[in-house]
């Protein structure tokens, strides 16, 4: 074959290699778009249908609150025995999980979710912890959660948390400038997830599924923690 020829037809072939390799460059990012998209979706109709509303967090008030900590458990029943009550009972019974900030001089530092459909505000209506109320530990709020026509229509959310003791005039209890704020939210709620399913028989099983609900928030004292987004789904 001549030389020039030769070189043409090199040339086209390369030509069409680095076209074919723009092409595969363009649908896999097409591809990556479309699965995120996808997946965030899915992720917010999971939301729906476990009935919240608003960032997946919890709120210092309503109907503009502050958003605290992410939600990232769900306890999931067909019966109206999966409720907050519950859940609770189970964790002080075999959890180990005893302390009840009800029963605390301090009282309970409530908090609330935005329920969907209707953005309706739902107070935590148990909360349990290992620790006391003015401890470091970790602790849990439950909120109760009600949608039909998805399935199991009896939910329980949680915000399992790491309370760390601070020093700060932004965290005031009382008077006193000391109080608590959240520095972890993955470690206890994998915590709970390894105690729930080691309980065996109808509360073993665990699945996962991510709600992206991993924004910094702030703490009293002004550092931020977040939680890497991801919710693990349990059996009430």
């Amino acid at each position: 074959m001549p030389r020039r020829r030769y070189d043409a037809v090199r040339a086209a072939g390369s030509g069409r290699r680095g076209a074919s390799a723009k092409l595969a460059l363009l649908c896999a990012v097409v591809a990556l778009l479309v699965g995120a998209s996808v997946a965030s979706g899915t992720s917010f109709n999971l939301v729906k249908r476990v009935g919240l509303y608003s960032g997946y967090t919890t709120h210092s008030g309503c109907p503009q609150g502050q958003p605290i900590d992410p939600i990232n458990v769900v306890w999931s029943g067909n019966t109206s025995a999966t409720n907050p009550t519950t859940i609770a009972d189970v964790f002080s019974s075999r959890l180990a999980w005893t302390h009840n900030d009800d029963d605390s001089p301090f009282g309970p530092d409530y908090q609330y979710v935005i329920r969907y459909p209707g953005h309706y505000c739902q107070r935590d209506q148990a909360q349990r912890a290992d620790d006391c109320a003015i401890c470091n530990r970790d602790h849990i709020r439950f909120f109760p959660t009600y949608i039909t026509g998805y399935g199991s229509p009896f939910h329980v959310v949680g915000d399992a948390h790491h309370d760390e003791n601070v020093v700060s005039t932004g965290c005031l209890h009382g008077i006193i400038p000391v109080g608590h704020i959240s520095s972890d939210f993955n470690g206890p709620r994998n915590l709970v997830v390894r105690k729930w399913t080691a309980l065996g028989g109808g509360y073993s099983g665990v699945f996962w599924r991510r709600w992206r609900n991993d924004q910094p928030l702030r703490q009293c004292d002004g550092s931020y923690h977040s939680s890497n987004g991801w919710v693990a789904f349990l059996h009430g």
